[in-house]
């Protein structure tokens, strides 16, 4: 939570699936008025994360741990000196191993059609979690300036 209320700019990473989470979380903390960024298009979003540096956050939402787009992106964060979050189920992935800070998910099934739903069944509600709290410490802070 500190690392991102201390953003100076927060950026949403995630493709497919994963891509919806990372949209969700991205209306959330624009709709808090924070420096938000996020795109699905690859390109984009890499270009999004060359402006990032230290005392800026990426979060990088990948159900495998394994997307190499997202992969990428979080290598692209951490060269500029970002604090990079991981949101995954594989927390032993090669995402989950090079974040700074891992949050990890439990779905797990031998069918995984509706993965989405399922993994954004257990993130969501996280993300409205941390939104809330974000939302909180914002209005205490503005309420003793």
């Amino acid at each position: 939570m500190d690392a991102i209320l201390a953003a100076g700019r927060l950026q949403f990473a995630g493709i497919g699936d994963a891509g919806v989470v990372a949209m969700s979380g991205y209306y959330k903390f624009f709709r808090l008025g924070m420096n938000v960024y996020f795109s699905q298009d690859y390109d984009v979003a890499l270009m999004m994360t060359s402006q990032l540096g230290k005392g800026d956050v990426l979060v990088a939402v990948s159900h495998s741990g394994k997307t190499k787009t997202t992969l990428n992106t979080l290598h692209c964060a951490k060269e500029r000196g970002a604090t990079v979050i991981a949101v995954t189920n594989s927390p032993y992935s090669p995402i989950g191993k090079q974040a700074d800070i891992l949050l990890s998910t439990a779905v797990f099934g031998e069918n995984m059609i509706g993965e989405v739903w399922r993994s954004a069944s257990l993130v969501l509600p996280f993300g409205e979690s941390v939104h809330q709290c974000a939302g909180a410490h914002r209005r205490r802070a503005a309420a003793a300036a």
